[in-house]
């Protein structure tokens, strides 16, 4: 940051709540895709190991889930 020094202050202070909103929202982000994936994965695995998928259609909506969530985490945090 390159300041005047006249409102260096206001401007350092509401960049920090700026960044705090950002910061707990990735947060946010980041612990509900990490519990959709989990789930969602032992799913497959479980459905894979009672015969009740093939093991083409598990990894296909394996790949097909971690695209959707990656496209997902591209929303805007703000």
């Amino acid at each position: 940051m390159i300041g005047d020094r006249i409102n260096d202050s206001p401007a350092l202070s509401a960049a920090i709540v700026t960044l705090k909103a950002v910061s707990n929202g990735l947060m946010k982000r980041i612990h509900k895709n990490y519990h959709f994936i989990v789930g969602f994965n032992s799913g497959l695995i479980l459905s894979g190991i009672e015969g009740l998928i093939q093991p083409a259609s598990s990894a296909l909506l394996h790949n097909v889930s971690t695209l959707g969530i990656s496209l997902k985490s591209m929303e805007n945090l703000l």
